[in-house]
């Protein structure tokens, strides 16, 4: 299973992420702008959302559906990576 979820800090600002499932921590968790906001507010702080979730789906497909909603929901801790 794969899910992309939406992690959202006190602040309002959000991060896009993958997962292996949506009870796994993410999988693009990186840089100095996102090390800075779980530094900041502490990692329990941040809100999660579940955006999208499916079985055995086709890395191709995870791939579209992630870029899909990063446009959509335009992350400010995604553009500074």
């Amino acid at each position: 299973m794969v899910a992309i979820l939406r992690f959202i800090a006190p602040s309002g600002k959000c991060f896009i992420t993958r997962a292996t499932s949506c009870h796994h921590g993410p999988l693009d968790v990186r840089g100095r702008i996102w090390d800075k906001a779980v530094d900041k507010y502490g990692g329990e702080s941040f809100k999660k959302h579940i955006l999208w979730n499916k079985r055995n789906a086709p890395d191709n497909e995870v791939s579209r559906a992630y870029n899909r909603l990063v446009k959509e929901y335009e992350p400010e801790y995604n553009r500074a990576r």
